[in-house]
């Protein structure tokens, strides 16, 4: 019995997490590149047949596919056709996107966690790795130096960590870096009207009152997010990202060196792989 209440516990943890998480991003102007989710009961009976009613967690179906089955053609995809879908998400939600993984510290942001729809709109999905206290930092496609990054910017199969890759084979998401749809390359202080105001709230903001706020069920959530958006307020976004890889380097955790971004991509058709191109 005490392993299931246990259990139970944990899972009602984590469902609490993901709406506090909500309640933060929809103050911060950051709720519409995710699916909304929400708490209902359910009924259901067991193997056992014995019938349970309790809290189930639902979300709303992303659209499109995700961008890890648009790079593996799943369905068949031409690698033109892959490239122009990438180079039709707007870049206001790339930036977006950007900005939420940094805040939330969203440390599982692969290529299978990004839905993309036929008009390039994207959809973030899984969203419950973030931060708790337990040293995660952002590793996220849209940010660069982290493993994820690393992987669409180099050709996972020929990419091991610790191992140094002296060419680059980009896939088609590595020109989702938030670089190539930031005004000028960098954010820096030029956060969206809602985000400013909610990095200011919070910067103010004790840890009881956040936690109370937005529902935290961890205190450490709520001193987490009130730091990161600290940082964000004060640094700026790039300062952020540099106290990211100091944070990085004390937990010896994997860094990556810096590389410019690679915003185009054209085919060499006589190795035939991608190459990063100016234009």
């Amino acid at each position: 019995a005490g392993g299931t209440e246990k259990l139970q516990h944990d899972i009602n943890t984590k469902i609490r997490r993901l709406l506090s998480l909500q309640k933060v991003a929809d103050h911060c102007g950051l709720s519409n590149i995710t699916p909304q989710v929400w708490v209902d009961h359910v009924s259901s009976i067991l193997q056992n047949g014995r019938k349970v009613r309790q809290e189930g967690l639902f979300q709303y179906a992303a659209p499109g596919i995700s961008v890890n089955n648009v790079q593996k053609g799943v369905p068949p995809i031409d690698e033109e056709t892959k490239y122009t879908l990438f180079k039709k998400v707007p870049s206001s939600q790339i930036v977006v996107a950007a900005l939420f993984d940094m805040l939330f510290s969203q440390s599982d942001r692969t290529t299978r966690n990004v839905f993309i729809d036929e008009f390039g709109n994207i959809n973030l999905i899984d969203n419950d790795q973030y931060e708790s206290g337990d040293g995660r930092t952002p590793n996220s496609i849209f940010l660069p130096m982290n493993v994820l990054s690393e992987m669409v910017r180099v050709d996972r199969r020929k990419m091991k960590v610790g191992r140094k890759i002296s060419y680059p084979r980009p896939t088609g998401a590595v020109t989702l870096d938030y670089r190539c749809h930031a005004e000028g390359g960098a954010i820096g202080f030029n956060y969206p009207p809602k985000m400013k105001d909610c990095l200011k709230y919070l910067d103010k903001a004790s840890v009881r009152t956040i936690q109370k706020r937005y529902e935290y069920p961890l205190k450490s959530d709520a001193l987490d997010i009130k730091t990161r958006a600290q940082q964000l307020f004060k640094e700026g976004f790039e300062g952020t990202l540099r106290l990211v890889v100091e944070e990085q380097r004390k937990l010896k955790n994997e860094i990556f060196p810096f590389h410019e971004p690679c915003c185009f991509l054209r085919q060499d058709v006589v190795q035939n792989i991608n190459v990063c191109s100016s234009a």
